[in-house]
């Protein structure tokens, strides 16, 4: 049954390749997003520049979960957190390919 709703939201593991020494640490990100509206979208969509883009990755993601420090405890998943994890290149790319295509049912072959 399709459940209609004014708050669609859901939960994903997304792939981030970190930058380190001599290649790339292949790492998951589980991410609470928020499905945005054709309003929204127009608004916000096709985001070029870099304050653009920030305000399209807060408007699609609600929260973070299950983020540990150096010492293996979990960070609190709050604003500080999201706004740092925001911060970083290689996160942003991954959050917006991993939205686009999660909106369009998975990656599509040939």
């Amino acid at each position: 049954m399709f459940k209609l709703t004014n708050k669609a939201e859901f939960t994903h593991n997304v792939p981030v390749s970190l930058p380190c020494d001599n290649g790339f640490e292949e790492v998951e990100l589980r991410t609470r997003f928020r499905v945005l509206s054709k309003a929204d979208f127009d608004r916000l969509g096709s985001p070029t520049t870099i304050d653009e883009q920030t305000e399209f990755l807060n408007a699609i993601v609600v929260r973070f979960e299950d983020v540990a420090d150096d010492d293996g405890n979990l960070l609190p998943a709050d604003d500080s957190l999201k706004s740092t994890l925001l911060d970083q290149p290689a996160i942003r790319l991954a959050l917006q390919i991993h939205y686009a295509t999660a909106l369009i049912g998975g990656r599509r072959k040939n």
